[in-house]
């Protein structure tokens, strides 16, 4: 019975927010903005106070009994709990100066390095996928060095033509892939979601 229920909540208020996004009905307009935006944001609100507990847990479990490689949970910890402290007490919260400060200095710096280490593999998985093995590994070559060589000033200067090749390779060749692509995707999607409302999935 409880399960049934779920599903019928899930099942009706997917309902409403579909045909809201199809037809602009006043009244459930305004439903959907006073009670369901509202609701999803306590929901997430919750999640993210069972997430951090979770995570306290877990990594505080594994610095305390010193496993292997506890000197990342404990930075983890604390930087969880500098950043906390930092958004819940400062004035305006995340938009507070000092809390963006603390966020160019740490985060974005270690995920601009992180970005530029990953582009060394990214460019050894490059070099393997691209090896001249077939008629398609061979276009591909062909096709990535060209696009590559345009968005440089020496391949224009190398081969005058090589902008126009880029620009025929990415609107022609391209541009309908992405869109059949883009097609099958949101096909996939609407089906996935069919099976969420109607609990097909979690059965």
């Amino acid at each position: 019975m409880q399960k049934r229920l779920t599903y019928a909540l899930c099942l009706l208020t997917g309902l409403v927010v579909i045909i809201n996004s199809f037809f602009k009905l006043p009244g459930l307009q305004g439903f959907v903005t006073d009670y369901l935006q509202v609701g999803i944001q306590v929901s997430s609100a919750w999640a993210l106070a069972v997430g951090g507990i979770n995570l306290m847990r877990n990594h505080g479990r594994r610095v305390a009994q010193k496993k292997e490689n506890w000197g990342y949970s404990s930075a983890l910890i604390a930087m969880f709990l500098i950043y906390l402290t930092l958004g819940l007490g400062l004035q305006g919260n995340h938009q507070n100066p000092l809390y963006q400060q603390w966020l160019e200095a740490i985060p974005n710096s270690i995920s601009a390095t992180v970005m530029a280490t990953l582009a060394f593999y990214i460019a050894s998985a490059a070099f393997r996928a691209f090896r001249m093995r077939s008629m398609e590994s061979t276009m591909l070559l062909s096709s990535a060095l060209i696009v590559m060589m345009a968005m440089v000033p020496i391949g224009e200067a190398m081969v005058p033509g090589l902008p126009r090749a880029s620009a025929w390779l990415m609107d022609v060749i391209n541009t309908p892939a992405l869109r059949a692509m883009t097609m099958g995707l949101t096909m996939g999607g609407i089906t996935q979601s069919l099976r969420n409302l109607l609990g097909i999935e979690g059965r």
